[in-house]
Protein backbone atom coordinates (compact mmCIF):
# COMPACT_ATOMS: atom_id res chain seq x y z
CA UNK A 1 0.00 0.00 0.00
CA UNK A 2 1.23 3.61 -0.77
CA UNK A 3 1.07 6.07 1.44
CA UNK A 4 2.58 9.61 2.22
CA UNK A 5 3.46 10.26 5.70
CA UNK A 6 4.50 13.58 7.32
CA UNK A 7 8.71 14.48 6.48
CA UNK A 8 9.70 14.75 10.22
CA UNK A 9 8.53 10.69 9.87
CA UNK A 10 11.83 10.11 7.62
CA UNK A 11 14.38 10.50 10.36
CA UNK A 12 12.29 7.39 12.56
CA UNK A 13 12.18 4.91 10.14
CA UNK A 14 13.38 1.80 10.31
CA UNK A 15 16.01 0.65 8.40
CA UNK A 16 15.09 -0.62 4.62
CA UNK A 17 15.18 -4.17 3.23
CA UNK A 18 17.93 -5.42 2.06
CA UNK A 19 16.91 -5.37 -1.75
CA UNK A 20 15.22 -1.74 -1.57
CA UNK A 21 17.34 0.80 -3.81
CA UNK A 22 19.37 3.39 -1.59
CA UNK A 23 17.40 6.59 -1.62
CA UNK A 24 20.21 8.20 -3.33
CA UNK A 25 20.82 8.90 -7.69
CA UNK A 26 20.54 6.44 -9.49
CA UNK A 27 23.32 4.60 -11.13
CA UNK A 28 21.33 0.96 -11.41
CA UNK A 29 18.65 -0.82 -12.72
CA UNK A 30 15.49 -0.09 -10.62
CA UNK A 31 12.47 -2.70 -10.87
CA UNK A 32 8.87 -0.81 -9.82
CA UNK A 33 6.12 -3.41 -9.97
CA UNK A 34 2.36 -1.72 -10.43
CA UNK A 35 -1.21 -3.42 -9.90
CA UNK A 36 -2.22 -3.98 -13.24
CA UNK A 37 0.93 -6.27 -13.62
CA UNK A 38 3.02 -3.93 -15.28
CA UNK A 39 6.97 -3.38 -14.48
CA UNK A 40 9.28 -0.19 -14.71
CA UNK A 41 12.88 -0.77 -15.26
CA UNK A 42 14.54 2.25 -14.85
CA UNK A 43 18.36 2.73 -15.58
CA UNK A 44 20.58 5.94 -16.37
CA UNK A 45 20.93 7.06 -19.71
CA UNK A 46 23.40 9.61 -19.43
CA UNK A 47 22.96 13.38 -18.92
CA UNK A 48 20.76 13.78 -17.20
CA UNK A 49 18.36 11.21 -18.94
CA UNK A 50 16.38 8.24 -17.21
CA UNK A 51 15.22 4.88 -19.38
CA UNK A 52 11.62 4.21 -18.18
CA UNK A 53 11.36 0.46 -19.68
CA UNK A 54 7.15 -0.75 -19.06
CA UNK A 55 6.66 -3.93 -19.65
CA UNK A 56 4.08 -7.13 -18.52
CA UNK A 57 6.11 -10.36 -18.29
CA UNK A 58 2.47 -12.67 -18.03
CA UNK A 59 1.54 -10.88 -21.78
CA UNK A 60 4.67 -11.17 -23.69
CA UNK A 61 4.09 -7.87 -25.30
CA UNK A 62 7.04 -6.15 -26.54
CA UNK A 63 7.77 -3.20 -24.19
CA UNK A 64 7.65 0.53 -24.25
CA UNK A 65 10.19 2.73 -23.47
CA UNK A 66 9.94 6.64 -21.87
CA UNK A 67 13.64 8.86 -21.77
CA UNK A 68 13.12 11.11 -19.06
CA UNK A 69 14.53 14.47 -18.63
CA UNK A 70 15.59 14.71 -15.14
CA UNK A 71 13.57 11.39 -14.33
CA UNK A 72 10.39 13.30 -15.06
CA UNK A 73 9.98 15.33 -18.38
CA UNK A 74 9.23 12.78 -21.50
CA UNK A 75 11.28 13.34 -24.32
CA UNK A 76 10.97 10.34 -26.03
CA UNK A 77 8.37 7.24 -26.28
CA UNK A 78 9.12 4.24 -27.59
CA UNK A 79 7.72 1.31 -29.21
CA UNK A 80 8.90 -2.32 -29.57
CA UNK A 81 12.57 -0.33 -29.84
CA UNK A 82 11.25 2.18 -32.37
CA UNK A 83 11.29 5.78 -31.34
CA UNK A 84 7.21 6.92 -32.06
CA UNK A 85 7.03 10.42 -30.51
CA UNK A 86 9.62 13.06 -29.90
CA UNK A 87 9.21 15.70 -27.65
CA UNK A 88 10.86 19.47 -27.31
CA UNK A 89 10.34 21.98 -24.91
CA UNK A 90 9.93 25.30 -25.38
CA UNK A 91 11.56 26.28 -22.31
CA UNK A 92 15.20 25.08 -21.50
CA UNK A 93 14.84 22.10 -18.88
CA UNK A 94 17.78 23.65 -17.42
CA UNK A 95 15.35 26.34 -15.51
CA UNK A 96 12.26 23.76 -14.89
CA UNK A 97 15.00 20.73 -13.21
CA UNK A 98 15.52 19.97 -10.57
CA UNK A 99 11.52 19.75 -9.98
CA UNK A 100 10.76 20.56 -6.82
CA UNK A 101 7.81 20.40 -4.26
CA UNK A 102 4.96 22.69 -3.85
CA UNK A 103 5.08 24.63 -6.98
CA UNK A 104 3.26 25.27 -10.85
CA UNK A 105 4.10 26.02 -14.00
CA UNK A 106 3.17 25.77 -17.41
CA UNK A 107 5.34 25.26 -20.41
CA UNK A 108 4.76 24.47 -24.22
CA UNK A 109 6.27 21.83 -25.70
CA UNK A 110 6.03 20.34 -29.47
CA UNK A 111 5.63 16.86 -30.48
CA UNK A 112 6.64 15.03 -33.25
CA UNK A 113 4.80 11.63 -33.81
CA UNK A 114 7.23 9.81 -36.26
CA UNK A 115 6.13 7.94 -39.68
CA UNK A 116 5.84 4.62 -39.77
CA UNK A 117 6.54 4.17 -42.68
CA UNK A 118 10.13 3.96 -42.89
CA UNK A 119 12.19 7.45 -44.76
CA UNK A 120 8.30 8.28 -45.52
CA UNK A 121 8.40 12.22 -44.10
CA UNK A 122 4.45 12.35 -45.06
CA UNK A 123 3.38 10.48 -42.21
CA UNK A 124 4.92 12.46 -39.34
CA UNK A 125 3.04 14.68 -37.50
CA UNK A 126 3.71 17.53 -35.31
CA UNK A 127 1.47 18.59 -32.83
CA UNK A 128 1.79 21.75 -30.05
CA UNK A 129 0.94 21.10 -26.63
CA UNK A 130 0.79 23.01 -22.89
CA UNK A 131 1.31 21.08 -19.82
CA UNK A 132 0.65 22.11 -16.27
CA UNK A 133 2.82 20.62 -14.07
CA UNK A 134 2.03 20.66 -9.90
CA UNK A 135 3.86 19.53 -7.33
CA UNK A 136 2.99 18.76 -3.22
CA UNK A 137 4.11 18.88 -0.56
CA UNK A 138 7.05 16.62 0.47
CA UNK A 139 6.67 13.86 2.75
CA UNK A 140 7.72 10.13 2.48
CA UNK A 141 6.09 7.27 0.08
CA UNK A 142 6.13 3.66 1.51
CA UNK A 143 6.86 1.09 -1.62
CA UNK A 144 6.34 -2.24 0.39
CA UNK A 145 9.11 -2.14 3.20
CA UNK A 146 10.64 0.48 1.13
CA UNK A 147 10.78 4.21 2.25
CA UNK A 148 11.41 6.78 0.36
CA UNK A 149 11.70 10.82 0.77
CA UNK A 150 8.93 11.73 -2.07
CA UNK A 151 6.47 14.35 -3.47
CA UNK A 152 3.12 13.88 -5.54
CA UNK A 153 2.93 15.58 -8.75
CA UNK A 154 -0.03 16.29 -11.40
CA UNK A 155 1.11 17.34 -15.55
CA UNK A 156 -2.12 18.10 -16.87
CA UNK A 157 -2.31 18.46 -20.45
CA UNK A 158 -4.25 21.23 -21.69
CA UNK A 159 -6.21 21.85 -25.44
CA UNK A 160 -7.78 25.19 -26.35
CA UNK A 161 -6.88 26.65 -22.89
CA UNK A 162 -9.20 23.44 -20.88
CA UNK A 163 -7.77 20.44 -19.30
CA UNK A 164 -8.03 17.50 -21.25
CA UNK A 165 -5.96 14.68 -19.04
CA UNK A 166 -3.81 14.08 -16.58
CA UNK A 167 -0.91 12.09 -15.19
CA UNK A 168 -0.39 11.60 -12.32
CA UNK A 169 3.21 10.56 -9.86
CA UNK A 170 5.19 10.58 -7.24
CA UNK A 171 8.70 12.16 -7.55
CA UNK A 172 11.51 10.74 -5.53
CA UNK A 173 13.66 13.45 -5.49
CA UNK A 174 16.88 11.26 -3.81
CA UNK A 175 16.93 9.05 -6.86
CA UNK A 176 15.40 10.91 -9.27
CA UNK A 177 12.97 8.97 -10.57
CA UNK A 178 9.19 9.00 -10.53
CA UNK A 179 6.53 6.69 -10.05
CA UNK A 180 3.66 6.15 -11.91
CA UNK A 181 -0.15 6.70 -10.01
CA UNK A 182 -2.48 7.09 -12.16
CA UNK A 183 -4.34 9.25 -14.45
CA UNK A 184 -7.23 11.40 -15.20
CA UNK A 185 -10.11 11.99 -18.18
CA UNK A 186 -11.85 15.68 -17.99
CA UNK A 187 -13.96 14.79 -20.90
CA UNK A 188 -16.35 11.95 -20.34
CA UNK A 189 -17.10 9.57 -17.33
CA UNK A 190 -14.07 8.02 -17.05
CA UNK A 191 -12.97 10.40 -14.11
CA UNK A 192 -9.32 9.58 -11.99
CA UNK A 193 -8.09 5.73 -12.05
CA UNK A 194 -5.30 5.32 -9.44
CA UNK A 195 -3.15 2.51 -9.89
CA UNK A 196 -0.95 1.18 -6.73
CA UNK A 197 2.69 0.26 -6.35
CA UNK A 198 3.40 -2.99 -5.55
CA UNK A 199 6.78 -3.41 -4.87
CA UNK A 200 10.36 -1.59 -6.12
CA UNK A 201 13.68 -3.82 -6.00
CA UNK A 202 17.10 -4.25 -7.29
CA UNK A 203 16.47 -7.26 -8.47
CA UNK A 204 15.08 -7.95 -11.65
CA UNK A 205 11.73 -10.07 -11.50
CA UNK A 206 11.54 -13.78 -12.10
CA UNK A 207 11.08 -14.50 -16.15
CA UNK A 208 13.25 -11.55 -17.07
CA UNK A 209 15.41 -11.71 -20.06
CA UNK A 210 17.42 -9.32 -19.29
CA UNK A 211 16.62 -7.96 -22.98
CA UNK A 212 17.57 -4.13 -23.62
Amino acid sequence: MKTFLPLALLLSAGPLAADCPPDAPLSADIYVLHEDGDYTRYRPAGEGIVSALIFDLESGASPAERLLAGGVFEVLWSEEGVPDARTRYRTALSELLPLVPETEFEVEAVVTYESETPDDPKDVVTVEEALRLTTGASGTLEIGACTYAAFPFTVTFLRNGEDEHAYHGSYLPGIGIEIYRGFSEFRGDLGRVDVETLSISLSAPAGWSGAR
